[in-house]
Protein backbone atom coordinates (compact mmCIF):
# COMPACT_ATOMS: atom_id res chain seq x y z
CA UNK A 1 0.00 0.00 0.00
CA UNK A 2 3.15 2.62 0.95
CA UNK A 3 3.94 2.10 -2.71
CA UNK A 4 1.09 3.06 -4.49
CA UNK A 5 0.53 5.91 -1.89
CA UNK A 6 4.04 6.84 -3.57
CA UNK A 7 2.74 6.70 -6.85
CA UNK A 8 -0.31 8.69 -6.23
CA UNK A 9 1.63 11.53 -5.06
CA UNK A 10 4.57 10.97 -7.37
CA UNK A 11 1.38 11.37 -9.84
CA UNK A 12 -0.05 14.40 -8.22
CA UNK A 13 3.66 15.83 -8.34
CA UNK A 14 3.90 15.28 -11.77
CA UNK A 15 0.49 16.59 -13.27
CA UNK A 16 1.86 19.72 -10.99
CA UNK A 17 -1.54 20.21 -9.35
CA UNK A 18 -1.40 23.02 -7.37
CA UNK A 19 -2.88 23.31 -3.22
CA UNK A 20 -6.41 22.83 -3.07
CA UNK A 21 -6.78 21.69 -6.57
CA UNK A 22 -8.92 18.23 -7.20
CA UNK A 23 -7.63 14.84 -7.45
CA UNK A 24 -8.67 13.01 -10.37
CA UNK A 25 -10.95 10.07 -9.00
CA UNK A 26 -10.70 6.89 -7.64
CA UNK A 27 -11.48 5.13 -10.50
CA UNK A 28 -9.49 7.29 -12.34
CA UNK A 29 -6.24 6.78 -10.82
CA UNK A 30 -7.37 3.12 -10.31
CA UNK A 31 -7.22 3.07 -14.38
CA UNK A 32 -3.65 4.90 -14.52
CA UNK A 33 -2.12 3.12 -11.88
CA UNK A 34 -3.26 -0.73 -12.67
CA UNK A 35 -4.38 -0.92 -9.22
CA UNK A 36 -8.26 -1.86 -7.55
CA UNK A 37 -10.47 1.10 -6.64
CA UNK A 38 -10.28 -0.24 -3.23
CA UNK A 39 -6.12 -0.13 -3.08
CA UNK A 40 -6.46 3.33 -4.52
CA UNK A 41 -8.88 4.38 -1.71
CA UNK A 42 -6.27 3.03 0.81
CA UNK A 43 -4.02 4.77 -0.63
CA UNK A 44 -5.20 7.78 -0.09
CA UNK A 45 -6.11 7.22 3.34
CA UNK A 46 -2.49 6.98 3.78
CA UNK A 47 -1.95 10.14 1.99
CA UNK A 48 -4.24 11.69 4.00
CA UNK A 49 -3.32 10.90 7.18
CA UNK A 50 0.54 12.53 5.90
CA UNK A 51 -1.86 15.47 5.28
CA UNK A 52 -1.31 15.05 1.94
CA UNK A 53 -4.10 14.79 0.45
CA UNK A 54 -7.67 15.64 2.39
CA UNK A 55 -10.93 14.24 0.89
CA UNK A 56 -14.59 16.15 1.57
CA UNK A 57 -17.72 13.54 1.16
CA UNK A 58 -19.83 14.98 -2.68
CA UNK A 59 -17.04 16.67 -3.55
CA UNK A 60 -14.08 14.46 -3.59
CA UNK A 61 -10.10 14.60 -3.19
CA UNK A 62 -7.87 17.75 -2.81
CA UNK A 63 -4.05 18.66 -2.85
CA UNK A 64 -2.80 19.62 0.48
CA UNK A 65 -4.02 19.62 4.45
CA UNK A 66 -7.53 20.21 4.84
CA UNK A 67 -7.61 23.68 5.04
CA UNK A 68 -8.96 24.94 8.45
CA UNK A 69 -11.99 26.47 9.51
CA UNK A 70 -11.56 30.45 9.18
CA UNK A 71 -9.15 31.84 11.83
CA UNK A 72 -11.13 34.71 13.00
CA UNK A 73 -14.50 32.91 12.99
CA UNK A 74 -12.65 30.01 15.07
CA UNK A 75 -11.13 32.63 17.45
CA UNK A 76 -14.56 34.11 18.30
CA UNK A 77 -16.14 31.16 18.80
CA UNK A 78 -13.40 30.08 21.02
CA UNK A 79 -13.51 32.60 22.97
CA UNK A 80 -17.24 32.56 23.86
CA UNK A 81 -17.03 28.66 24.34
CA UNK A 82 -16.06 25.99 26.96
CA UNK A 83 -15.83 22.21 27.23
CA UNK A 84 -19.16 21.66 29.02
CA UNK A 85 -20.71 23.40 25.73
CA UNK A 86 -18.64 21.95 23.40
CA UNK A 87 -19.27 18.64 24.64
CA UNK A 88 -23.21 18.99 24.39
CA UNK A 89 -22.55 20.18 20.90
CA UNK A 90 -20.94 16.73 19.99
CA UNK A 91 -23.96 14.92 22.27
CA UNK A 92 -26.34 17.12 19.54
CA UNK A 93 -24.54 15.71 16.56
CA UNK A 94 -22.59 12.55 16.80
CA UNK A 95 -25.22 10.19 17.93
CA UNK A 96 -27.04 10.82 14.55
CA UNK A 97 -23.73 10.59 12.88
CA UNK A 98 -22.83 7.34 14.48
CA UNK A 99 -26.98 5.95 13.50
CA UNK A 100 -26.26 7.54 9.92
CA UNK A 101 -22.95 5.28 9.43
CA UNK A 102 -24.78 2.47 10.72
CA UNK A 103 -27.52 2.62 7.60
CA UNK A 104 -25.15 4.21 5.42
CA UNK A 105 -21.67 3.43 5.84
CA UNK A 106 -19.49 1.22 2.99
CA UNK A 107 -18.18 -1.93 3.26
CA UNK A 108 -14.74 -0.85 3.11
CA UNK A 109 -15.98 2.25 6.02
CA UNK A 110 -16.86 -0.61 8.17
CA UNK A 111 -13.52 -2.20 7.80
CA UNK A 112 -11.63 0.94 8.17
CA UNK A 113 -13.44 2.02 11.43
CA UNK A 114 -12.79 -1.63 12.83
CA UNK A 115 -9.04 -1.77 12.24
CA UNK A 116 -8.86 2.13 13.65
CA UNK A 117 -10.96 0.75 16.56
CA UNK A 118 -8.46 -1.52 17.20
CA UNK A 119 -5.55 0.90 16.95
CA UNK A 120 -6.89 3.27 18.83
CA UNK A 121 -7.20 0.46 21.66
CA UNK A 122 -3.79 -0.77 21.60
CA UNK A 123 -2.21 2.86 21.77
CA UNK A 124 0.68 3.54 23.96
CA UNK A 125 0.52 6.77 24.51
CA UNK A 126 -1.82 10.26 24.21
CA UNK A 127 0.06 10.85 20.47
CA UNK A 128 -1.19 7.97 19.59
CA UNK A 129 -4.13 7.76 21.22
CA UNK A 130 -5.47 10.86 20.34
CA UNK A 131 -4.62 10.67 16.32
CA UNK A 132 -6.15 7.62 15.99
CA UNK A 133 -9.49 8.12 18.70
CA UNK A 134 -9.58 11.73 16.20
CA UNK A 135 -9.77 9.46 12.95
CA UNK A 136 -12.05 7.54 14.48
CA UNK A 137 -14.87 9.72 15.01
CA UNK A 138 -13.69 11.86 11.47
CA UNK A 139 -14.37 8.48 9.67
CA UNK A 140 -17.82 7.90 11.80
CA UNK A 141 -18.84 11.39 10.76
CA UNK A 142 -17.65 10.51 6.99
CA UNK A 143 -19.68 7.38 6.90
CA UNK A 144 -22.43 8.86 7.82
CA UNK A 145 -22.94 10.44 4.22
CA UNK A 146 -24.15 13.86 5.08
CA UNK A 147 -21.73 16.68 3.99
CA UNK A 148 -23.32 19.67 6.32
CA UNK A 149 -23.26 17.65 9.35
CA UNK A 150 -19.79 16.56 8.42
CA UNK A 151 -18.93 20.37 8.14
CA UNK A 152 -20.75 21.13 11.56
CA UNK A 153 -18.85 18.11 13.05
CA UNK A 154 -15.53 19.30 11.80
CA UNK A 155 -15.88 23.03 13.13
CA UNK A 156 -17.00 21.59 16.66
CA UNK A 157 -13.77 19.10 16.29
CA UNK A 158 -11.66 22.13 15.99
CA UNK A 159 -12.87 24.36 18.33
CA UNK A 160 -12.37 21.26 20.77
CA UNK A 161 -8.80 20.84 19.73
CA UNK A 162 -8.62 24.65 20.68
CA UNK A 163 -10.48 25.27 23.89
CA UNK A 164 -9.61 21.78 25.12
CA UNK A 165 -6.85 19.87 24.03
CA UNK A 166 -4.78 22.68 24.81
CA UNK A 167 -5.01 22.43 28.24
CA UNK A 168 -6.80 19.11 29.36
CA UNK A 169 -5.69 16.40 27.12
CA UNK A 170 -3.28 14.94 29.66
CA UNK A 171 -6.02 14.72 32.49
CA UNK A 172 -8.56 13.17 29.90
CA UNK A 173 -6.56 10.64 28.69
CA UNK A 174 -5.27 9.03 31.60
CA UNK A 175 -4.44 5.54 30.55
CA UNK A 176 -7.53 4.35 32.69
CA UNK A 177 -9.81 6.50 31.11
CA UNK A 178 -8.20 5.40 27.67
CA UNK A 179 -9.36 1.84 28.22
CA UNK A 180 -12.79 3.32 29.15
CA UNK A 181 -12.96 5.11 25.81
CA UNK A 182 -12.18 2.24 24.03
CA UNK A 183 -13.97 -0.55 25.50
CA UNK A 184 -17.10 2.47 24.37
CA UNK A 185 -15.63 2.58 20.68
CA UNK A 186 -15.52 -1.00 20.54
CA UNK A 187 -19.50 -0.66 20.93
CA UNK A 188 -19.93 2.01 18.61
CA UNK A 189 -17.90 0.18 16.10
CA UNK A 190 -19.53 -3.08 16.30
CA UNK A 191 -23.53 -1.66 16.39
CA UNK A 192 -22.74 0.15 12.97
CA UNK A 193 -20.96 -2.96 11.70
CA UNK A 194 -24.16 -4.62 12.72
CA UNK A 195 -26.35 -1.89 11.04
CA UNK A 196 -28.12 -1.12 14.33
CA UNK A 197 -28.33 2.90 14.21
CA UNK A 198 -30.35 2.67 17.69
CA UNK A 199 -27.33 0.74 18.51
CA UNK A 200 -24.63 3.24 17.12
CA UNK A 201 -26.72 6.30 18.78
CA UNK A 202 -26.94 4.85 21.97
CA UNK A 203 -23.42 3.88 22.11
CA UNK A 204 -21.91 7.25 20.92
CA UNK A 205 -24.51 8.84 23.56
CA UNK A 206 -22.90 7.14 26.40
CA UNK A 207 -19.34 7.75 24.71
CA UNK A 208 -20.04 11.82 24.69
CA UNK A 209 -21.71 11.65 27.93
CA UNK A 210 -19.14 10.14 29.58
CA UNK A 211 -16.91 12.61 28.34
CA UNK A 212 -18.90 15.71 29.65
CA UNK A 213 -18.48 13.51 32.90
CA UNK A 214 -15.22 14.00 32.54
CA UNK A 215 -14.74 17.60 31.76
CA UNK A 216 -17.13 18.75 33.98
CA UNK A 217 -15.31 17.13 36.87
CA UNK A 218 -12.26 18.41 35.77
CA UNK A 219 -13.84 22.26 35.20
CA UNK A 220 -14.87 21.43 38.93
CA UNK A 221 -11.69 20.52 40.53
CA UNK A 222 -10.08 23.75 38.55
CA UNK A 223 -12.64 25.92 40.48
CA UNK A 224 -11.77 24.43 43.74
CA UNK A 225 -8.15 24.90 43.01
CA UNK A 226 -7.70 21.12 44.14
CA UNK A 227 -6.08 20.35 41.10
CA UNK A 228 -7.65 16.54 41.54
CA UNK A 229 -11.06 15.83 40.09
CA UNK A 230 -13.27 12.67 40.43
CA UNK A 231 -14.26 9.98 37.70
Amino acid sequence: MADLAKAISEFIDKAQLPPQSKVPTERELATSLGASRWQVRQALDVLAEEGKIWRHVGRGTFVGPRPPVQVDALRLLSEHSNPVELVEARQAIEPDLAAMAALRAKPAQISDLQAICRKCASARNIEVYETWDEKLHISIAIAAGNSLLLALFETVNALRKEVVWTTMRKSILKPERRAVFSSQHARIVEAIAARDPVGASDAMRIHVTTMAEVYENIVRAKSFGTGVFRT
